[in-house]
């Protein structure tokens, strides 16, 4: 892998995580200032109070899938 690539693919997964930031912030801003607080924590294997990211995830999927089941 070049130096270039791998710069690409830097720029590439961070303006992705501005993107999910920005849309969960939007869209679920409850769930935002609490991955907020605890550090935008983005990786599940750290032991923290606060959610991580793919808590976040499951939990915006858990209610779609709440609010389909509803409808």
């Amino acid at each position: 892998m070049t130096k270039s690539e791998l710069v690409e693919m830097r720029d590439e997964l961070y303006g992705t995580y501005q993107d999910i930031k920005s849309e969960i912030r939007r869209n679920h801003p409850h769930l935002y200032e609490r991955w907020k607080i605890g550090g935008f924590i983005i990786d599940e294997n750290v032991m923290s109070m606060y959610p991580c990211l793919n808590d976040i995830m499951d939990k915006i999927l858990e209610d779609d899938k709440e609010d389909e089941d509803v409808s």
